[in-house]
């Protein structure tokens, strides 16, 4: 196995603890959504608003990422590359760099601030008998984890700056029609109660644009992490060849 990929290990049971915990929060909120809607009327709301919360559609995309890239990296354990197409090998990567890295970082820096300023914005306290605390730091802090777990273990040369930040744009864009449509045309409501507070102020125009201009950042900090990461990597493997010489010398002098 070359030398660039001999973390595989770690990301094959990084992609498996990923799998596991959104598949387990998947089926624990959904359970806990059907036990208690009948005697609490105002989750009803949450249930509807369910597919337009950004949350959803990110932990849909992480959930691809996560079973593209587990069964990439199997393959290559058992020397069966070819059950992957190498298009699908590409693409796990168009889709880390373009979507899975700067919208797990870019949610956590959005809702986390809003959360602890007034969670009530973005992550109302009723909402905790379905989303407990634990599926609530899966679904806001644990993907940006992921993100930066993978990153730190995926082959140098297997991601490129190729430009892929138009698709965290496009999700954003897309994700902004999907919020008037609900708000104008189909429910009357916001999926979040931080557009209602601003909405008619400038403030809401520029919430409009933000997620995009936060996700192109984080798609830009993707590569000094990575720089940043590789320079200590060289840095610790430079200092253990020197210690290893230095040990051979050692033994060399003793014999002499």
């Amino acid at each position: 196995m070359e030398t660039s990929n001999n973390h595989i290990y770690y990301r094959i049971a990084g992609h498996t603890i990923m799998l596991i915990i959104f598949i387990r929060n998947t089926i624990a909120v959904n359970m806990a959504m059907n036990e208690h809607l009948p005697t609490h009327p105002e989750l009803q709301v949450f249930h509807d608003l369910g597919p337009r919360y950004a949350t959803v559609w990110n932990i849909i995309i992480q959930m691809t990422y996560a079973f593209l890239a587990l069964a990439c990296d199997l393959s290559e354990v058992l020397n069966k590359d070819s059950l992957v197409p190498v298009e699908l090998r590409r693409f796990r990567y168009t889709l880390f760099t373009g979507l899975l890295y700067p919208l797990g970082v870019g949610i956590a820096f959005v809702f986390w601030p809003h959360y602890i300023y007034d969670r009530e914005l973005v992550f109302p306290k009723k909402v905790d008998i379905i989303m407990p605390f634990f599926e609530n730091f899966a679904a806001h802090g644990l993907v940006s984890i992921y993100a930066l777990y993978e990153l730190a273990f995926i082959p140098r040369d297997s991601i490129k700056n190729e430009k892929t930040y138009h698709y965290g744009v496009w999700f954003n864009v897309i994700y902004m029609v999907v919020l008037h449509y609900t708000r104008y045309i189909d429910l009357g409501i916001w999926a979040y109660e931080v557009f209602n507070v601003l909405e008619g102020s400038v403030y809401f125009y520029l919430l409009m644009v933000y997620p995009a201009i936060c996700s192109t950042f984080f798609y830009t900090t993707l590569w000094w992490t990575q720089e940043a990461v590789w320079k200590l990597r060289d840095l610790q493997s430079s200092d253990s060849s020197s210690a290893s010489e230095s040990f051979m010398e050692g033994l060399l002098a003793k014999k002499c």
